[in-house]
């Protein structure tokens, strides 16, 4: 297991609060045994259970190990043992599953919630003891480092940076560090290098640009430098420091290292380049440390030939498209009654969009905005307080609702339920002069929601565009139904706590 990524430590809460579910719902049929049960009932009995429960611990964001406080993480357990109750209770009720009664529920659900807040609090006081760290070698630049150890820090992962070895030549080699920083402590909930106590990217010395550093290394950064990259120095570094992972920037990796470099990897120690470890570490991938080379060899994007994976995919969509139009019916009515009685027009809103392969399409919404939003002709993005909304639309858009329409998309073939958000045509031209890689995100279907829509905020520049971008291609690079399944269950939470809409 990579101990250094930051999901291990929510695979052990996962694991943790797993064991204490079926321990819960256990004991508490051996207390109150109820209606006798044979054991394939009682096992798929704890499976419902835990999965319900873990669940709802998901989509309440209780697997956020940066976020273990008190008052936060017992307010969040109490409504997820609600819901979860609510949700298992219409289960076993819709197939009339005997063998839990309420006072099984009474003595479960409270025994679960008390002993998952215990197990937190044990978590984050004993984490460091439980979770072994990553020690890690940087061949490549100091720009690179600090971005690296900003980012490492942001994670909360058990990478530990121990220094870097520099390469020969810094030329076009620097990591674009003040996006680096920014997104790293974007990621940490906003907290700045300078409130680390560390110096800020514009006080760095020897900066001959905003990007790219050239020279010494700031000693209120705190990070080593063992000299330049050679065979022997790498293989002495490697091997006296006890490194576990050594990651490389691209040019950094050059042809008198290979043999090193393999003799090491042999040996156990984990060869990685920039974008890998930040795509474990931030779940995207930034793009300042992509090329065309990198992409050319990286692994992964394997359900760009996954046939199989597409077909199962797209029958998925269908039947939760069908079911989804059918729960949502009266939903629908209401919407479109209010959308009818408050201004004219009509009550769905068409919009070209870009879909796979940059096939364009017809992209359906409950109207929102006014009838003449854009009677100018001129494509604006849609923005926080946007005067155009009605005041019937800006509900539909923070309850979502106005997306329902969108699964006639999906029932069409047009789009899936989980992909990167389609654009529209304009700007997608725009973006695509801007931003590199851009048009690597349509290799996919466009979804109703996706990896972007849950991970930030609602997009309305170019800058929001790239920053969406590098979520949309660690999707593209590792789709898989259980992502998809996270995806899903975030998007509940963004529904919950009404994030992300415009």
């Amino acid at each position: 297991m990579n101990w250094g990524h930051p999901e291990q430590g929510k695979v052990l809460l996962l694991a943790g609060d797993s064991a204490l579910a079926a321990a819960a719902i256990l004991l508490a049929r051996l207390l109150l045994p109820g209606f006798p049960i044979g054991l394939p009932r009682q096992t798929a009995l704890v499976v419902v259970f835990t999965l319900v429960y873990t669940s709802c611990f998901y989509v309440f964001d209780l697997y956020d190990v940066r976020a273990l406080n008190g008052a936060r993480t017992i307010t969040r357990f109490l409504v997820s043992g609600i819901s979860g109750t609510c949700v298992l209770s219409f289960f076993l009720y819709l197939f009339q599953w005997p063998g839990t009664g309420r006072g099984a529920m009474a003595i479960a659900v409270p025994l679960l919630l008390v002993s998952c807040i215990v197990w937190r609090d044990f978590y984050k006081n004993h984490a460091s003891a439980i979770l072994k760290s990553r020690k890690v070698l940087l061949v490549g630049s100091l720009a690179e480092a600090v971005a690296l150890q900003s980012i490492m820090e942001s994670a909360h992962s058990r990478y530990v940076l121990c220094g870097y070895l520099k390469v020969r030549t810094e030329t076009g080699a620097g990591v674009v560090l003040r996006n680096q920083v920014s997104m790293a402590a974007a990621a940490a909930g906003g907290r700045s290098p300078e409130s680390r106590g560390m110096t800020s990217v514009s006080e760095l010395p020897h900066l001959q640009s905003p990007l790219t550093f050239t020279g010494g290394i700031p000693s209120d950064w705190g990070i080593r430098n063992f000299g330049n990259v050679s065979r022997a120095s790498l293989e002495i570094t490697t091997l006296q420091l006890g490194i576990d992972t050594i990651v490389l920037r691209e040019n950094s990796a050059e042809p008198e290292l290979a043999e090193s470099l393999t003799r090491l990897r042999f040996q156990g120690i984990r060869i990685l380049t920039m974008p890998d470890l930040c795509s474990q570490l931030l779940e995207e991938l930034p793009l300042d440390t992509l090329s065309d080379t990198w992409f050319s060899f990286a692994t992964g994007f394997n359900l760009l030939h996954e046939r199989i994976f597409r077909k199962i995919k797209r029958l998925s969509d269908i039947v939760i498209a069908c079911a989804g139009l059918l729960i949502t019916l009266p939903l629908s009515l209401l919407a479109a009654i209010a959308i009818k009685l408050e201004s004219r027009g009509p009550v769905l809103f068409r919009q070209g969009r870009v879909g796979w392969k940059e096939m364009p399409f017809t992209l359906l919404k409950f109207r929102s905005m006014r009838e003449d939003a854009e009677s100018d002709g001129i494509p604006r993005w849609a923005r926080a307080e946007d005067p155009r909304v009605t005041r019937v639309g800006r509900i539909l858009r923070t309850l979502h609702i106005d997306e329902i329409p969108q699964m006639i998309n999906v029932l069409a073939g047009e789009m899936s339920f989980v992909g990167p958000r389609p654009e529209r045509p304009a700007f997608v031209e725009h973006l695509k002069e801007r931003i590199p890689f851009y048009s690597l995100r349509h290799h996919l279907p466009p979804g109703i929601t996706g990896w972007a829509q849950v991970n930030y905020p609602y997009g309305a520049s170019v800058e929001d565009a790239k920053r969406k971008l590098q979520f949309d291609l660690y999707y593209v690079r590792h789709a898989s139904p259980t992502l998809d399944l996270r995806i899903l269950l975030r998007t509940a939470r963004v529904v919950l706590f009404r994030r992300g809409s415009r």
